[in-house]
């Protein structure tokens, strides 16, 4: 199974203990996944007005520790993009896999785009989308 997290870390998540909640339920996910054994990868992209690849699905290949210490971003309280965030998931992190679960943890619901159904493959599955 892989697992790829979509983080805001924009201007609407302007409460630190909010952005504290967002990584740790990030973490606890990742802590219930069978990462050591090498069954489970996972990804994490951020985005404030810019997305950015965290790291990959193959950065921590069977260490959780690592990985549950991955988790720690910039809180850059910059503007919004939603669409560069789906776009760099849909591009660089889910094509051209299977069976990805994308976890998307922000504010509020965005609005997904029509874009996210255009990858090469046959991957459509909507992200999961946790809002606190």
């Amino acid at each position: 199974m892989d697992v790829v997290f979509i983080l805001d870390v924009s201007g609407s998540i302007d409460e630190v203990q909010r952005y504290g909640m967002m990584v740790e339920m990030a973490r606890m996910i990742v802590a219930g996944l069978p990462v050591a054994s090498g069954q489970a990868r996972v990804g994490a992209i951020t985005f404030d007005n810019v997305a950015k690849n965290q790291f990959y699905l193959t950065t921590y290949d069977r260490n959780l520790e690592a990985l549950l210490t991955a988790f720690e971003f910039n809180h850059a309280r910059a503007a919004t993009n939603t669409q560069a965030a789906l776009n760099l998931a849909r591009t660089d992190q889910v094509c051209g896999s299977t069976g990805v679960e994308v976890f998307y943890l922000t504010l509020r619901r965005p609005l997904l785009p029509c874009a996210w159904y255009s990858c090469e493959t046959s991957y459509a599955t909507l992200p999961h989308i946790l809002a606190l």
